[in-house]
């Protein structure tokens, strides 16, 4: 699976290039309503506490102050 950048869909002022991350694995469910989809990567970027991945049908999701 290869994992799209959240920067755009997001509108956080995070910058890749700049940007210190994780690659979590697991299971991150979809919290789109009657989405059922299930991602098992994610990534947390800890200066910003923010974890955030993407479902297989490419609804992201995200928890903000996240203290991973």
């Amino acid at each position: 699976m290869t994992f799209v950048s959240p920067f755009d869909s997001l509108g956080e002022n995070i910058k890749a290039a700049n940007a210190q991350w994780e690659l979590w694995t697991g299971a991150f469910s979809c919290e789109e309503k009657d989405c059922f989809g299930v991602a098992t990567e994610a990534k947390y970027f800890p200066k910003e506490k923010l974890l955030t991945w993407m479902c297989p049908e490419g609804h992201i999701g995200k928890i903000e102050d996240y203290q991973g």
